[in-house]
């Protein structure tokens, strides 16, 4: 009998206030966790050890492109491009992961992804980062409307809140280390070369393969009246989806043309405008003859806009786009180049960032539960734009390492964001509203990474500045007026 002084609830009841609160709060984690089903716990391993394998080169992916002679403004229309083919098929991808089968699309699109850690293990200048982007920006837009679909659809209103900060806490536990494994990997240069980040792609594509094969094999289908994928539009619903083909396309070619962009680069988005027009052309000669009383994806897409507080979260979603469209791929070029951050530090503010997002995915997830959603959404992104400050202010590299650290944990409040997204639109149309939410966001991006490369040529920080404005100015205000609250706060 003597042993069980030594138990655990021993221990706990001569500190009440200290490990039995501890211990019951792990264990109603872990029951929280246990009852949920098959397919939440397969996207939380995937999405897991995808972002320790994404992370082993995020902080590099610009630098790698400026070292293979890219200038600014290049590096800004690399991000257009992509930009350019995210959009042109995001709404395809949220219609068809509704229509047929969210795994299907999911599936698909990873292993189109495989392609970009190819090019970029290969690639010996700059233009070969042009189509690695394009898989990249491809496979991120059809994965995530599948993804997040599925996710929402895995647990229960109230507890989407805390299985999303789950979710996201989960994400950041193995990229804590990733950049600097990287960094060993590299071999602990003191200066950045293509040469030394190259290896790091080869990794990944081997990665990528092995998560593509246990996501085909582990995760369930969901249950639906699911078409094949050849059957997914009508000729009126691919004629509708023509004009969101083609125009990110034509601006990119626009934007590419007016600032001197090499020929080669423009060839993926010129094939891109001539596959549209010739889809478009072969649709209004078929849909004449169809069954004018099939369900129509342009009136789907009009019913939704239509519902409360889908149109303010566009606008939100458009002109943060174009704010750290501005900014976003230059943070850490401008920590290298602008302050001369090393590798190790440049890994350090990845890092960082990470932790403080691990740190507070489950306070943020749990405030989304109880407190509201706009609240906590809106209480998550003053510290995204304190980070931003700090850029605009630093004059010495801690400040840019504080700076990631606050970004961190704005981060962690995304759990907000995704559970809004998904909860202002009837369930059988998430992944069309994601897909949506994409297409809104992708498109100013194709002008504002242009914009910013020439930006950041005359003053570099004028373009966290402008980020600033934007975000603090309008879209805070977009979800603060225009937004309704998807739970009421649970007191």
């Amino acid at each position: 009998m003597a042993a069980k002084d030594f138990s655990t609830p021993h221990l706990a009841t001569s500190n009440p206030n200290g490990v039995n609160n501890l211990d019951i709060g792990i264990r109603k984690g872990l029951q929280f966790y246990r009852r949920q089903n098959r397919n939440f716990k397969a996207l939380n391993i995937r999405i897991t050890l995808n972002t320790f394998l994404e992370n082993l080169t995020q902080p590099y992916n610009q630098v790698y492109a400026l070292e293979l002679g890219a200038s600014p403004v290049e590096l800004g229309y690399l991000s257009s491009v992509g930009s350019a083919f995210a959009a042109a098929f995001s709404l395809h991808g949220g219609f068809m992961a509704d229509r047929c089968g969210r795994k299907k699309l999911f599936v698909l699109a990873s292993a189109m992804g495989l392609l970009t850690p190819l090019i970029y293990f290969v690639a010996r200048s700059w233009i070969w980062i042009v189509p690695a982007l394009i898989f990249s920006r491809l496979m991120m837009g059809l994965r995530q409307t599948a993804h997040e679909a599925m996710y929402a659809g895995s647990v229960r209103s109230r507890d989407r809140g805390r299985a999303f900060g789950i979710g996201s806490m989960l994400t950041s536990l193995p990229v804590i280390m990733a950049p600097m494994v990287a960094v060993q990997i590299m071999g602990n240069p003191s200066a950045i070369s293509a040469p030394s980040i190259r290896p790091l792609y080869l990794i990944q594509l081997v990665g990528f393969a092995l998560l593509l094969a246990f996501v085909y094999f582990f995760l369930r289908e969901e249950d639906g009246n699911w078409r094949e994928l050849g059957t997914a539009f009508s000729a009126r619903d691919l004629y509708f989806l023509s004009p969101f083909l083609s125009i990110p396309p034509l601006v990119c070619i626009i934007i590419g043309f007016t600032q001197g962009i090499e020929s080669t680069a423009l060839i993926p988005p010129v094939l891109l405008l001539a596959a549209s027009l010739v889809v478009a052309i072969l649709a209004y000669k078929r849909k004449s003859g169809e069954n004018g009383n099939e369900n129509h994806l342009g009136e789907e897409l009009r019913e939704l806009v239509r519902l409360p507080g889908v149109k303010a979260w566009l606008g939100m979603k458009a002109s943060g786009a174009f704010a750290m469209g501005l900014a976003s791929p230059f943070l850490l070029v401008y920590a290298a180049y602008g302050l001369g951050m090393n590798p190790v530090g440049l890994a350090l503010m990845v890092t960082l960032r990470t932790l403080t997002k691990f740190l507070s995915a489950i306070p943020w997830g749990l405030a989304t539960d109880s407190h509201g959603r706009k609240f906590t959404f809106l209480f998550g992104r003053s510290f995204m734009n304190l980070g931003i400050l700090c850029f605009i202010l630093a004059s010495k590299q801690w400040v840019l390492l504080l700076a990631y650290a606050l970004m961190g944990i704005a981060d962690g409040s995304t759990s907000a964001w995704s559970v809004i997204r998904t909860e202002i639109v009837p369930s059988k149309s998430r992944a069309v509203m994601i897909s949506l939410n994409n297409y809104v966001y992708y498109l100013p991006v194709i002008l504002s990474a242009l914009i910013g490369g020439v930006l950041y040529t005359v003053w570099p920080r004028i373009i966290f500045i402008l980020c600033l404005l934007i975000d603090a100015g309008i879209r805070i205000p977009l979800v603060a007026f225009g937004v309704p609250e998807t739970r009421k706060p649970s007191g």
